[in-house]
């Protein structure tokens, strides 16, 4: 009864247009004027000027107007007449015109005079196009669809809903109006593509379902149900991940140093051997989009990297670059889709980090899959060529022979793990090296200090293990032989070159910047190198900073793993501990080296890379769900059918309704502000 006496009521009109359609040829640009009564509050608004446009006159009716009893239409040409007038609902940014009502173009008195024609409306018409805007107001609408949705959740309330407690039934009223929220704000965008925005809100929408579904399964079905939700959800991500993949190959136009890896892939395809001679290592040129220039005449540019060999050395076994000549045929698109299989390689090896250690409550890896996927460069990077692909996988494996050492399962695999992930880390970048090397010297010491050295028994087990190692000290010693630096860089290898390109300023023109200042700088763009894209195409986000609203979850990622110290000790605590350590170490180490290329050679923008430490993305998602699992929002599930029975079992974990509710807020936060508003609603 009350919605129907709301119908019958009317409502104030708003963002009310008039439309003119002429029946005779009208010049685009003509003059229009629309005159309406004399309005002592609004002296200079009773006439609204326009101009014709394909043979319509349109205004935004100024609501001062709306009650004048009268109205003309001016036009400065004779012999013409008004085919109709239309009232609508109109919002051009939106591209929104609903029409409320017609006037035919007999019901208006023509008056041509002096080449000008004036057309009158009678007063009971233009009464007639007040009432229609009432009756059909926007805010009716708007009224309406509020009382539908609080009548949709009085519904669920006394039905499926009935036995949910006040306090989590609230916060599902409050995530409804955040999504609603981002939906609303997704459509009101217009910087970014209408296809964007619309994947934008599919994406919103998908995850939602995704998180009731597993909200639903994960306190009603069984520990096997749980586990096959959990493996779909990690095929969802990496679908997600494939998705990404597509847009960033097609529509960015190119990754960081690309150029640079292709060539350095082609040097290890022509030449072979695990150590290159960085020395005469060029970024060779690109003739047609899938041909490099070979000959060393041209005046190509000096190799900058450095890096050791062992992904480049993948990539030429496993591409089909082909030698022609002075020339190596590529195909771009499938290097890229090797170098991308690599990295999903080590996303695959962390679900089943996670899905081996994790409590089985399907919501938390949601959220453990968006953590890794989430920050601006992760998938950005491992859809270019790019070494950090394999540098994912190799940490991951270190990771995990850590994780089973912590767990005291002293056995050769435990020990193959870690050493392969040393090896193959050491022989993929050195900013990783740095952190797996001193994560070990950190296993060795607290192992050493709590007299807890493990039984190695069979000695040879841990001893072939460790020959491993022989590979990367191998490769060190011999680069440190022949060209005495264990990082071979521009500057030591083509100093002649180096001091005419963009890497080398003249001090006359550098920026003096005191340390403190510096500091500020690094840390400040060490965080919007997390937060943002970076590439050769500019993403930009006017107004974004690492924490608005549109960056703080990504932002976050990042910082909580380093409150880690200020948990209760314990042996899971101590080993995450030891790993941010080692992260801290090697961003250390990168902002040693920042500074003195800034202040020895000029170079202030560089070395600020924070995707360096996305190989350790592993890391930062097991401290989160840790201080997660930590926390009042998990409860231990004593309810359980198998705990109930039986004396023995443990009960089993789960979320709080509080602990649902920020499970499912943070998960929709880190999708809009690390895929969203990152990419999608950009300005690019």
């Amino acid at each position: 009864m009350s919605l129907l006496l709301l119908v019958l009521l009317p409502f104030p009109p708003i963002n009310i247009a008039y439309t003119a359609k002429f029946d005779s040829p009208v010049s685009d640009g003509t003059k229009v004027s629309f005159a309406f009564d004399n309005n002592p509050n609004n002296p200079k608004g009773t006439v609204q000027h326009t101009t014709v446009k394909n043979g319509i006159a349109r205004i935004s009716l100024d609501p001062m107007n709306g009650s004048s009893k009268t109205m003309t239409i001016t036009i400065p040409q004779k012999d013409i007449s008004i085919q109709k007038l239309a009232s609508s609902i109109f919002i051009p940014k939106d591209n929104i015109n609903i029409v409320l009502t017609r006037i035919s173009g007999n019901a208006f008195h023509s008056k041509p005079s002096n080449d000008v024609t004036v057309f009158s409306i009678q007063p009971q018409q233009l009464q007639n196009l007040r009432t229609t805007a009432r009756y059909k107001s926007e805010i009716k609408g708007f009224v309406l669809l509020l009382l539908f949705i609080i009548y949709l959740f009085y519904i669920l309330r006394i039905t499926i809903l009935r036995r949910i407690s006040k306090p989590y039934f609230g916060s599902l009223i409050i995530g409804f109006i955040i999504e609603s929220w981002l939906l609303l704000h997704i459509t009101g965008i217009h910087t970014s593509r209408s296809s964007y925005r619309i994947l934008a809100i599919i994406l919103l929408l998908t995850l939602s379902i995704m998180l009731i579904v597993n909200t639903v399964i994960g306190k009603r079905f069984s520990t096997s149900a749980r586990k096959k939700l959990i493996i779909i959800d990690d095929v969802g991500i990496i679908a997600f991940m494939v998705i990404q993949f597509r847009l960033f190959t097609t529509r960015l136009g190119g990754f960081p140093d690309e150029m640079a890896h292709l060539s350095y892939i082609a040097y290890m395809k022509l030449h072979g051997g695990w150590l290159p001679n960085f020395r005469e290592m060029r970024i060779y040129q690109v003739k047609n989009g899938n041909s490099l220039i070979l000959n060393n005449s041209q005046p190509n540019s000096f190799n900058y990297l450095g890096h050791p060999p062992l992904y480049y050395k993948v990539m030429a076994q496993l591409s089909n670059i082909i030698p022609k000549g002075n020339m190596i045929v590529f195909d771009m698109n499938h290097l890229r889709m090797i170098s991308f299989g690599i990295g999903i390689t080590g996303v695959i090896l962390l679900f089943y980090i996670a899905f081996t250690r994790i409590p089985t409550i399907p919501l938390l890896h949601v959220l453990f899959g968006l953590i890794l996927i989430s920050p601006a460069n992760m998938v950005y990077n491992m859809s270019g060529l790019n070494n950090d692909t394999l540098l994912l996988v190799t940490v991951t494996v270190f990771t995990l022979g850590a994780i089973r050492f912590m767990e005291e399962r002293y056995n050769f695999l435990t020990y193959l793990l870690i050493t392969v992930g040393i090896c193959s880390t050491l022989l993929t970048k050195l900013t990783g090296g740095v952190m797996v090397i001193a994560m070990t010297i950190f296993i060795i010491a607290q192992t050493l200090w709590t007299r807890k050295w493990p039984n190695l028994r069979p000695h040879r087990e841990i001893y072939f293990a460790l020959s491993v190692l022989i590979l990367p000290l191998g490769y060190y010693l011999k680069l440190l032989s022949r060209f005495h630096t264990i990082q071979p860089s521009y500057q030591k290898l083509a100093p002649t070159e180096f001091i005419t390109s963009g890497w080398y300023t003249p001090s006359t023109d550098r920026i003096q910047l005191t340390l403190l200042e510096y500091t500020g700088y690094f840390f400040r763009r060490f965080l919007e190198c997390w937060t943002s894209i970076v590439g050769y195409v500019p993403v930009s986000r006017t107004g974004t900073t690492p924490f608005t609203c549109d960056s703080i979850g990504v932002t976050l990622i990042l910082l909580i793993p380093f409150t880690i110290f200020f948990f209760h000790r314990g042996k899971k605590q101590l080993y995450l501990s030891m790993g941010i350590s080692s992260m801290s170490i090697a961003i250390i180490y990168q902002f040693t080296s920042a500074a003195a290329a800034t202040y020895g050679r000029g170079n202030l923008g560089g070395g600020v890379q924070s995707r360096y430490y996305q190989c350790a993305i592993g890391l930062l998602a097991l401290c989160i769900i840790w201080m997660i699992c930590r926390s009042p929002i998990i409860k231990q599930n004593s309810s359980s059918l198998k705990s109930a029975c039986n004396t023995n079992v443990h009960p089993e974990p789960a979320l709080t309704e509080l602990g649902t509710a920020t499970i499912a807020f943070i998960s929709l936060l880190l999708l809009y502000d690390g895929f969203i508003s990152t990419f999608l609603l950009s300005e690019h």
